[in-house]
């Protein structure tokens, strides 16, 4: 049995968009797709969830720290020094991470959904129908940036509304789509033998009729279940008054469900009865199919006789679910299987986690793989890169008035005195809260370079050209009142790897434009989300590398104790790591990585 395939389908009424999972043997099990509205209530939901959590949390470490809610109290904290770390490394920097990583956690923790889509009953699935991966969702929520612009989510709004799966951009890049649940209470009645001969759909609507007692007005449910006891060849009790009949048809319809009424039916047939009869003998099977989905979820340790007992119980499980479509379409018990079966594919086909053995292969082969792909457009970017700040230095050294195009008037003027505005950088700020500064700006930019490939590659050309004008045009600057290398000095121990992954992140936006405008034999959907996929990877690596870099340029680069043989050291040593970590070599023990092998398959 082969996974089972998705294809986008509109129901036969026309009035719901549904993706529908086609399993190896035939059967077709529909998921509807979420709407928009539902989409937007979800995220509305977790907005004020996220905002309640952030605020809760910075609230608890104020009134622990400070001592009270007083502004008194609130003040004095920042007159403390050890008060003020706390309140930045226990407060501040939890709930920066819960705001920007509460959908990504939370959507890989509860198998693509956050409090919001729970209550609106949807999920984020792959387009293969199982449960999106971690990766995918990452990419889905980086993505986010761009859907929100230019402000309140209008560009992913507007690109939902004019695809077929309300999908938004970051949806179509991870390759996910939002559908509602389909949840199951289990099977809380068969009609077996207490109802043999009396067709299971008519009991169907008994049973929903029943559920929908109280929502209906008295004279319409009378009138409804009225119809229904004559049809099945039921007394009915119609000479009582309204309000009594009311109860006694009720009564009636609840002693049809749970034992027959206690009458021969009139109606009864040989398939009515054989259905009946059917069903009855598979309860229990589907049952304890439902009881061994459930156990195996989420286990690592599964029993290697349970898992081949559900494999075998979802071959049949498939034939059941084609003999109740037949029989019984649009039942209860056809819904519910429809259920079962989704959720026993899930559970068989769903890839199992190894977090470890996936940060290896994605360091000794993904990683080296990707670099090999995107080994043209890391030269272009580079060349990009460095012709821009060449422009830039020319500009600045030619004509110096330029200069504040690139510096800040502040920045101009300590140049001007004979300093540079990193001279009293850990007088001003500690290193600590400077690392995450610059750490979080350089990330900034490293996902915006990569994001705005989506621009057909423009919107990187344009960030890396801006960036490389301004390292030109600065260190022009500073040369002209013979303080490069000052600058240099500064720089260069974090400025390496800095600066690569800047030109890494342009690279792979330049992939994904390339994409967008040279999709080759397949769609450009399809050419957008493989190009995605590949140098999301390196976007994915260069994070915890710039992170590194923050902490340098915190630390050392403004230390004056560091001497420039010292700095040149620190920044070559961790440039070369880097190198080592991007090809593979790392992890492979001095072993070439077969980059130009996995490329081939």
């Amino acid at each position: 049995m082969t996974p089972a395939a998705m294809k986008s389908t509109t129901s036969a009424s026309g009035r719901r968009n549904v993706i529908t999972l086609v399993n190896a043997a035939g059967v077709e099990v529909e998921q509807e797709i979420a709407g928009l509205g539902s989409r937007s209530v979800a995220y509305i939901i977790d907005w004020h969830v996220r905002l309640l959590l952030v605020f809760g949390w910075l609230l608890l470490v104020w009134v622990l720290v400070g001592g009270g809610i007083s502004s008194d109290a609130m003040s004095s904290i920042f007159e403390r020094e050890v008060a003020g770390k706390v309140v930045f490394y226990v407060g501040l920097i939890p709930s920066l991470i819960i705001y920007f990583f509460y959908h990504p956690l939370l959507e890989i923790i509860m198998k693509g959904r956050t409090p919001g889509k729970r209550w609106m009953k949807i999920r984020v699935v792959a387009d293969n129908g199982l449960t999106a991966s971690a990766g995918a969702i990452l990419i889905r929520n980086v993505f986010r940036l761009v859907d929100s612009l230019p402000a309140y989510y209008m560009l992913g709004l507007l690109v939902g509304m004019v695809n077929q799966r309300n999908c938004r951009i970051g949806d179509l890049a991870a390759g996910t789509v939002l559908v509602f649940e389909k949840r199951s209470k289990g099977l809380d009645w068969v009609p077996g033998q207490n109802h043999s001969g009396i067709d299971p759909r008519d009991l169907d609507l008994v049973h929903e009729l029943l559920e929908r007692w109280r929502g209906l007005g008295r004279e319409a449910r009378t009138e409804l279940a009225m119809r229904l006891l004559q049809k099945l060849g039921r007394p009915v009790p119609d000479e009582l008054q309204l309000k009594a009949r009311d109860v006694a048809l009720r009564k009636s319809l609840q002693d049809l469900i749970s034992n027959g009424g206690g009458h021969t039916p009139v109606d009864a047939d040989a398939a009515s009865h054989a259905i009946s009869t059917w069903l009855q003998q598979h309860e229990e099977r589907w049952k304890h199919i439902d009881q061994l989905v459930t156990r195996q979820k989420g286990r690592r340790d599964s029993n290697d006789g349970e898992v081949r007992e559900l494999v075998s119980a979802f071959r049949t499980l498939s034939r059941h679910l084609s003999l109740a479509r037949r029989s019984l379409p649009g039942s209860r018990i056809a819904r519910y299987l429809e259920i079962l079966f989704a959720r026993c594919y899930d559970t068989i086909y769903q890839n199992p986690v190894y977090v470890w053995g996936e940060i290896v292969r994605l360091f000794r082969y993904d990683i080296p793989q990707a670099m090999y792909e995107l080994r043209r457009p890391i030269i272009f970017s580079t060349t990009i890169f460095v012709v821009s700040a060449a422009i830039g230095w020319w500009l600045v050294d030619t004509y110096p008035e330029l200069a504040s195009l690139f510096a800040s008037e502040n920045m101009i003027n300590e140049v001007q005195q004979g300093r540079l505005w990193t001279d009293d950088l850990l007088n001003i700020v500690p290193s600590s809260v400077l690392s995450f500064q610059i750490m979080t700006n350089n990330i900034s930019v490293t996902i915006m370079a990569f994001l705005a490939g989506i621009l057909y590659g423009f919107g990187t050309l344009y960030i890396l050209g801006l960036n490389g004008l301004m390292l030109g045009g600065i260190f022009a600057f500073t040369n002209h009142y013979g303080m490069a290398h000052r600058l240099f000095e500064f720089v260069v121990a974090h400025g390496m790897v800095e600066l690569s992954v800047i030109v890494l992140a342009g690279a792979a936006g330049m992939k994904m434009g390339e994409a967008l405008i040279r999709p080759g034999n397949q769609t450009r959907q399809e050419a957008f989300r493989r190009a995605v996929g590949v140098a999301g990877k390196l976007v994915a690596v260069g994070a915890p590398l710039l992170v590194g870099a923050g902490i340098i340029e915190g630390y050392v680069s403004p230390n004056p104790e560091f001497s420039l043989e010292q700095r040149v050291l620190i920044g070559s040593a961790y440039w070369i790591f880097m190198v080592l970590l991007l090809s593979g070599r790392l992890w492979s023990l001095g072993r070439r990585a077969p980059v130009t092998r996995l490329e081939h398959g």
